[in-house]
């Protein structure tokens, strides 16, 4: 699954929203929202979602994510709110 935007990120991780204050921080830390950055407006968001990557591939299982029992596919927002798209591709083996 990927989404085809410059400032979104996924990752599979533990759904918590104490993880996601956490992995905010991590990436205010490593790429500051006020520095200043030669691409205008939002370089620290483009920064961040290159950092983490724009797609994730997840084994599919019976029509179910292979998922462990604290895992789960996290979309992270790095300039919004915004609507956003994720396309899903299902290849066979």
């Amino acid at each position: 699954m990927d989404t085809g935007h410059t400032t979104v990120g996924i990752t599979v991780n533990e759904p918590d929203s104490d993880l996601f204050h956490d992995l905010l921080n991590l990436f205010d830390a490593m790429v500051p929202p006020n520095r200043s950055y030669t691409h205008p407006a939002n370089s620290d968001s483009h920064l961040k979602a290159a950092r983490m990557g724009g797609s994730a591939a997840v084994p599919i299982s019976d029509g179910k994510l292979e998922l462990g029992t604290w895992q789960a596919v996290l979309l992270c927002e790095f300039d919004g709110p915004r609507t956003r798209t994720v396309r899903v591709r299902i290849v066979g083996t």
